[in-house]
């Protein structure tokens, strides 16, 4: 597991718990004291800022990779065609 997930991960123990009920289940939900103040509260925050990195950022960095990979090889594809073309000459 990698450091990002451990860090999730111990984030959300805080922010859930488990309401048990007389029927022996329960109900998993977030705790009331970090959803006080509606989008100032910490739980808003937390979702807001992992939401713009899993589903902004990340996309973003994985497109930038993507061109400079498209760039690397038409270079890499111009120097073989300049090769061969200096061979059959």
């Amino acid at each position: 597991m990698t450091s990002p997930s451990r860090i999730s991960l111990t984030t959300h123990l805080y922010f859930w718990k488990f309401y048990p009920d007389d029927s022996g289940t329960g109900t998993c939900r977030v705790r009331p004291e970090v959803t006080a103040g509606d989008m100032a509260s910490v739980w808003s925050v937390w979702s807001w800022v992992t939401e713009l990195l899993v589903f902004g950022a990340v996309p973003l960095v994985i497109l930038l990779l993507n061109v400079l990979v498209i760039r690397e090889m038409r270079v890499v594809s111009a120097n073989e065609i300049i090769r061969s073309d200096a061979v059959f000459n």
